[in-house]
């Protein structure tokens, strides 16, 4: 029973220290050479919305990192240097996740 306390406590507090962020490290492409590219993108309007977003840009091969903002309606996506991307395949994967691309911010 005291072990099970431990483990609880040590999570909860994990989580009061660490937050639910929605920002994900990752892990094993350190050293690689990035571009980052934000995009404008329309029709996220609730918290949940990004999820499926971020999953599906993740899916292209190049993309390293996506991280969508329903708040400030945006994606902005790592993708590894060397690998040209075409717009086109980026706004398929939006438009997938029921979203719709807009400009590029930076």
């Amino acid at each position: 029973m005291m072990k099970q306390s431990v483990t609880v406590m040590v999570m909860l507090v994990s989580v009061l220290l660490y937050g639910c962020s929605t920002q994900r490290m990752v892990l094993g492409k350190t050293g690689i050479d990035q571009n980052t590219t934000t995009y404008e993108v329309f029709g996220m309007d609730c918290p949940g919305c990004h999820g499926g977003l971020e999953k599906n840009l993740l899916k292209i091969p190049g993309v390293i990192d996506a991280v969508a903002n329903w708040k400030q309606k945006t994606v902005t996506i790592k993708v590894e240097s060397g690998n040209n991307i075409e717009l086109a395949v980026i706004e398929k994967a939006i438009k997938d996740s029921n979203f719709t691309l807009g400009k590029v911010i930076e």
